[in-house]
């Protein structure tokens, strides 16, 4: 028995040392390493845009996708849509803390569609697709 437990404890003795010769020493690296971005991802598009008084965003698509533009005029004035918008828009963006009014006529005449922060994703649903020819727009 005496010799069964040292035989054991011999053994015991080999493998911790065998184990502790094996310990790293530095930093495992285990496949290749990460590449690093050339560049910085894109910045989302605002969603929270700062208030400008007189300054939409309309598009000709749903979503404000499509063709689009920030229009940015004076507060208190009629403006006409110049001729490629005419009849074409399908969603506005007014900036905050503002009222703006769409009409379908020009020079701010006939029906009028009211839109405030964050404005129409699909004017369709508002009877308004297509129709903006003319706006203005009023602080709140």
């Amino acid at each position: 028995m005496k010799t069964t437990i040292v035989i054991l404890v011999t053994i015991f003795t080999t493998l911790v040392s065998a184990v502790d010769e094996r310990k790293p020493t530095g930093t495992i690296t285990i496949g290749l390493p990460l590449p690093k971005p050339s560049k910085p991802p894109a910045a989302p598009p605002p969603t929270d845009p700062d208030s400008t008084p007189g300054h939409f965003y309309a598009c000709t698509n749903v979503d404000l996708m499509g063709t689009c533009q920030k229009f940015e005029d004076t507060t208190k004035t009629c403006h006409n849509f110049p001729a490629e918008y005419v009849g074409s828009i399908s969603s506005i963006q007014p900036d905050r803390h503002q009222t703006c009014y769409f009409y379908d006529k020009a020079d701010c005449g006939g029906e009028m569609d009211e839109l405030i922060w964050p404005g129409s994703s699909n004017l369709r649903g508002r009877r308004f697709d297509n129709r903006a020819v003319s706006w203005t727009c009023n602080e709140n």
